[in-house]
C-alpha cells in the first residue's frame, strides 16, 4: 500500500510541476491547432469544388492530418520529454526529489505513468478533434457527402496505434534527454529518425524503426484497411519494454553528480 501511495504522490507531483509547462500543453493540444487551421481552410477550399462522391474523410481529412501526425508527433514527442527532463536538472530538482523517502526505482515508475497517462490524453485529444472536424465539416458543407460514411471504427483503430506507435519514441526520447541533457540532440535525433522513416519507407526492415509507426498507420487508413495489432505493434510493445527497464536501471543506478 505503501508503494501506491508514494506512486500517487509522484504523479500528483508531476502534474503539478507540469501544469504551466509550454512543451506539455502543446504536446496535449497541438493535434487540436492542427485541426482549427485545417478546418478554417477546408471550410474555403471545399467550398470552391464540387463534390465528385469521394469519401473525405479519407482523402481530405485522413490524408492531411495523418501526414503531419506521422511528421510532428516524434518532434512533439521529442520536445516535451526533453523540456520535462529540464526541469529535473534546472537548479538541480532531482536532487531534492531524492531527499524524499521514496525508492529511486518508485520516481521512474511514477514519471513513466505519467508520460503514458499524458501521451494517451494526447491522442484522445487528437481523435475527438479528427471526429468533430468530420461533424463541423459536414454540418456546415452538407453537400460534400461526410454524412455519408462511417469511418468510426477505421479511425479508432488508427488512433489505436498511432498511440502504440507513439510508446517506444516516447520512452526512447525520454532517456535520450536524461542521459544526454540537451534539447539540441534530442530534437536533431527524433528529426532525423522521422525524416529516415519517410525517406526508407519501402524498406524491408522499416517495422524495427519505431519513428515510422505513425506514417505506417496513416498509410493502413488510406488504404481503409481495419486492424489493430500486427508486427508492427508487437515490436513497438518490445521496444517499449526494452528502454523502459534500460531507463529504470539508468535512473536507478545513475550517478547524478
Amino acid at each position: 500500500m505503501r508503494i501506491l501511495r508514494d506512486l500517487q504522490n509522484v504523479i500528483a507531483s508531476e502534474y503539478y510541476k507540469t501544469r504551466h509547462d509550454v512543451a506539455a500543453k502543446l504536446f496535449l493540444f497541438f493535434p487540436v491547432l492542427l485541426t482549427v487551421a485545417f478546418i478554417v481552410y477546408d471550410l474555403w477550399n471545399l467550398s470552391q469544388e464540387g463534390y465528385d462522391g469521394t469519401n473525405l474523410w479519407i482523402y481530405n481529412i485522413g490524408r492531411t492530418l495523418f501526414m503531419f501526425y506521422g511528421m510532428l508527433y516524434p518532434l512533439m514527442a521529442a520536445l516535451f520529454c526533453a523540456a520535462y527532463i529540464g526541469k529535473e536538472f534546472k537548479n538541480d530538482n532531482y536532487l531534492l526529489l531524492f531527499l524524499f523517502p521514496v525508492p529511486r526505482g518508485t520516481v521512474y515508475v511514477a514519471k513513466l505513468i505519467y508520460l503514458l497517462s499524458m501521451t494517451f490524453l494526447s491522442v484522445l485529444i487528437a481523435y475527438v478533434a479528427f471526429m468533430l472536424s468530420g461533424f463541423i465539416l459536414g454540418v456546415c458543407l452538407p453537400s460534400m457527402g461526410f454524412q455519408n460514411f462511417d469511418v468510426r471504427i477505421l479511425v479508432i483503430s488508427v488512433f489505436f496505434r498511432v498511440f502504440i506507435g507513439l510508446l517506444p519514441i516516447l520512452v526512447i526520447q525520454y532517456v535520450f534527454s536524461f542521459l544526454f541533457k540537451n534539447y539540441a540532440l534530442a530534437l536533431g535525433f527524433s528529426f532525423f529518425m522521422t525524416v529516415f522513416s519517410m525517406i526508407a519507407s519501402n524498406w524491408r526492415y522499416i517495422n524495427f524503426i519505431p519513428y515510422s509507426s505513425i506514417l505506417h498507420a496513416y498509410s493502413s487508413f488510406m488504404q481503409q484497411t481495419v486492424y489493430y495489432w500486427k508486427s508492427f505493434e508487437t515490436i513497438n510493445i518490445s521496444y517499449f519494454i526494452v528502454f523502459s527497464i534500460v531507463g529504470y536501471i539508468l535512473y536507478r543506478y545513475k550517478k547524478w553528480r
